[in-house]
């Protein structure tokens, strides 16, 4: 399955960036609806492990929060390698207005 990496440096610590991505995936669901589905995470220390599926086919990854950096790494099914540029555009974009 192909894999994504993805990195925003911040201003916020840890703590901060926990906070602000306690609802972003659930929020996506919202603003994505009927596309994105099936929503699930849970912290392990400074990690967020997520599952959900995005028009049917399952996406996992994990994102981790450190002082002044977000990562985000994701496998993505092959039907989905199309779309990469796109999730990277989506990823930028909310990186910065979640976490600046």
């Amino acid at each position: 399955m192909p894999k994504i990496e993805l990195q925003h440096r911040t201003s916020l610590l840890a703590s901060q960036i926990k906070e602000r991505a306690e609802n972003l995936i659930q929020g996506a669901e919202k603003d994505f609806k009927g596309i994105i589905t099936e929503v699930q995470q849970h912290w392990e220390g400074n990690t967020l492990f997520f599952s959900f599926k995005a028009m049917g086919f399952s996406v996992s990854g994990e994102a981790t929060a450190e002082d002044y950096l977000v990562v985000v790494k994701a496998k993505l099914p092959f039907a989905a390698v199309i779309f990469k540029g796109k999730i990277e555009a989506i990823f930028k974009e909310k990186a910065q207005e979640l976490f600046p």
